[in-house]
């Protein structure tokens, strides 16, 4: 069994049997920070340090309730946004896709490990949530939702490492 450990600061951490484990955004947000994207950053801040963390905590407020909205959607509740354009346009974004492919939910928010050893280890020691797997047209389909406008090389990498927990 995993859990989730709260109150960490060094990103998210899961505890499985007796050993805790990063998950995997958190591996790969280890990687993603070379000093010339941290440069280039500070620059388009202006110099400003607090205007990326107030970008970083906007973009993470979005996802959250974007995350809890579409998880009160598949559970038929109601959900009333307003005067909040970027939840809004995600949302939309997420019914379309919902009305086109037509999922159904195998599991929702599931929390994904591997308890097998290797050499006194765990094979992956790494854990994660997965937003929705679904079938879709006959084929399994594990989904995260994005709510930020441009594409990441990580998203993929998550949804491998998601993918070789859930056959594990």
């Amino acid at each position: 069994m995993a859990s989730l450990i709260n109150g960490t600061r060094n990103g998210r951490w899961y505890k499985i049997g007796d050993e805790e484990v990063p998950s995997v955004t958190t591996v790969l947000n280890g990687f993603k920070n070379p000093h010339w994207l941290m440069e280039f950053l500070v620059k388009q801040a202006g110099g400003d340090t607090r205007l990326l963390y107030d970008k970083k905590s906007e973009a993470l407020r979005i996802g959250t309730l974007v995350h809890e909205s579409i998880d009160k959607i598949l559970n038929n509740e109601s959900i009333i946004i307003e005067h909040d354009h970027e939840v809004q346009k995600a949302l939309i974004s997420f019914l379309g896709f919902w009305k086109k492919f037509n999922p159904k939910p195998i599991a929702k928010e599931t929390t994904l490990y591997c308890e097998e050893q290797r050499n006194g280890s765990l094979r992956f020691p790494f854990a994660g949530t997965a937003d929705l797997v679904a079938e879709i047209d006959g084929e399994l389909w594990m989904l995260d939702y994005k709510t930020s406008q441009q594409l990441n090389p990580d998203m993929g990498l998550q949804l491998t490492a998601y993918k070789m927990l859930w056959d594990c």
